[in-house]
C-alpha cells in the first residue's frame, strides 16, 4: 500500500514511516502541508495520513484546497493528529471527504487497523483516546 504521511514532526514521521515500511507498506513523508499537497497532486497514494496542526499551511488548508478544487474524493485522507476536534468540526470534515480521524498518540496496531479499514470502507472511523 502506498501511504503519504504529512506531519511537521520530523522525528515522528521518521519513526512511523520506518514502522510502516517494516510492515510492507511504501511510505512517503512530507514535513509540511504545502509539500504534502504537491505530492498528492503529482502522485497517487492509497492513504494519506494528515496532521492538522502544522505551521504556515495546516492540514485544514490542505483539506480546504482539495475540497475547493474538487480533488478531495481522489484522496483517502486519515487525520492523524494531536488536535482535539469538536464533533461539529469532525462532521464538517467528513462532509468534505475526510475518511477517518485518529488522535496521537496511538498504538501502531490501532493505526494500521484504521489504515486497512480505510481501504475497504467509505464511512468514518473515529478513534480517540479514552
Amino acid at each position: 500500500m502506498k501511504i503519504l504521511y504529512i506531519d511537521d514532526n520530523k522525528s515522528l514521521t521518521k519513526l512511523l514511516s520506518t514502522h510502516l515500511i517494516s510492515k510492507d507498506h511504501e511510505c512517503t513523508v512530507a514535513n509540511s502541508g504545502r509539500n504534502g499537497l504537491t505530492l498528492m497532486e503529482n502522485n497517487k497514494f492509497d492513504v494519506v495520513l494528515l496532521d492538522i496542526l502544522m505551521p504556515e499551511f495546516t492540514g485544514f488548508d490542505v483539506i480546504d484546497y482539495l475540497f475547493k478544487n474538487k480533488k478531495i474524493y481522489e484522496q483517502n485522507i486519515i487525520l492523524f493528529t494531536g488536535a482535539t476536534l469538536s464533533n461539529e468540526k469532525i462532521d464538517e470534515l467528513l462532509r468534505k471527504g475526510v475518511h477517518s480521524y485518529i488522535t496521537k498518540p496511538a498504538e501502531t496496531d490501532e493505526l494500521l487497523g484504521v489504515i486497512n479499514a480505510s481501504r475497504t470502507t467509505h464511512t468514518m472511523v473515529l478513534c480517540t483516546e479514552s
